[in-house]
């Protein structure tokens, strides 16, 4: 204490021991240290409090974005689920097979009663179900258009052989899929107006001796699958 009281005496400050009033600019500058000190106390303390709340109102953000991701992950991975199985159950359908092996009539009235039955069932989430031939050439196909699902007539069926979810398609194992890149829906080389985002999902079919005999395409509306992905991120 005495050091300090020398110190202060040294400085210019009146000594804590003299009895004489000390001026206003003397007061001034002896409070003047602890109103800097004062200052960047509260200073800090506001500072390491809006810190605080920013930080945990980042951490908040962060932990509903994963929770978000983390809905959306599952979701999507549920909906392909689906979509395989629809895939599974399109390519082993027995009226599938026997169209590919031996095309009738009945086969294909068949085929095409089965996906218009399952295309309606998917609320539109399905825009196509078809099946292509080895050549790329489609042979039964189902639209859902206008709310509901539709036949398209065999004069209107298409060649899809320069198409590459064609093409790697013809080169997958029996038992794999292929899932295309989002893209737009092309129909007679040209792009189809309004446009029309899809994802197209691809199985080999087999035939009643186990042989590769054409190829199943589900067409996904890409509109539809991310209301989907958006209403579950919340």
């Amino acid at each position: 204490m005495e050091q300090l009281m020398q110190g202060r005496i040294a400085r210019g400050y009146p000594s804590m021991t003299t009895t004489s009033r000390p001026d206003k600019k003397s007061t001034f500058l002896l409070a003047l240290p602890w109103i800097a000190l004062l200052w960047l106390l509260v200073g800090g303390a506001w500072h390491a409090h809006v810190n605080e709340r920013v930080v945990n109102t980042r951490s908040d953000h962060f932990a509903a974005a994963v929770e978000s991701a983390s809905r959306v992950q599952t979701q999507l991975k549920e909906l392909f689920v689906g979509v395989r199985v629809d895939l599974d159950l399109v390519s082993e359908f027995p009226a599938v097979r026997a169209f590919t092996s031996k095309p009738s009539k009945k086969s294909r009235t068949d085929v095409e009663t089965f996906f218009t039955s399952l295309s309606n069932s998917r609320k539109g989430l399905y825009l196509q179900i078809r099946v292509i031939d080895l050549l790329g050439r489609e042979q039964i196909r189902v639209d859902h258009l206008h709310g509901r699902a539709q036949s398209i007539p065999t004069e209107q069926l298409q060649d899809k052989s320069d198409r590459e979810y064609v093409r790697k398609g013809l080169r997958l194992e029996i038992d794999d899929y292929y899932t295309s890149a989002l893209d737009l829906n092309v129909e007679h080389g040209a792009i189809v107006e309004p446009f029309q985002p899809v994802l197209r999902v691809v199985k080999p079919v087999q035939d009643e001796l186990g042989r590769r005999s054409a190829l199943v395409v589900i067409n996904l509306r890409a509109e539809l699958l991310m209301e989907t992905l958006i209403y579950s991120a919340g």
